[in-house]
């Protein structure tokens, strides 16, 4: 997390840089190519406040939805890293990998 800028100068390089960083990661909005819908139901209260949010910062809401979607998923892997339960995803890919052969032996030919 950025930690508050003190002075006028740190102020205007942490905007510089953030705007800068947010102008080379973006993309062009106005292509479709790659891109699906995702929709969902969320609280009114929470729509409102990502709008005001959104608003206030100026950022395009599918963007801010985007950047937010985006870091759920590398933390939910980070966090799937952490716990080790990528070893037992796998272990328990090839315990099911190994009924399935199990059952094609016992078939009759």
């Amino acid at each position: 997390m950025l930690d508050t800028a003190e002075t006028p100068l740190d102020r205007l390089l942490y905007s510089k840089c953030l705007d800068r960083k947010a102008e080379l990661l973006s993309h062009d909005s106005s292509s479709t190519e790659g891109i699906k819908n995702l929709c969902t139901k969320v609280p009114a209260a929470l729509v409102l406040e990502i709008d005001n949010l959104c608003e206030s910062l100026g950022i395009k809401k599918r963007d801010f939805c985007e950047a937010a979607f985006r870091e759920a998923v590398a933390r939910s892997h980070q966090i799937i890293e952490e716990t080790g339960l990528t070893d037992a995803l796998d272990i328990d890919l090839e315990i099911r990998t190994e009924q399935i052969y199990e059952k094609q032996e016992d078939l009759p030919l």
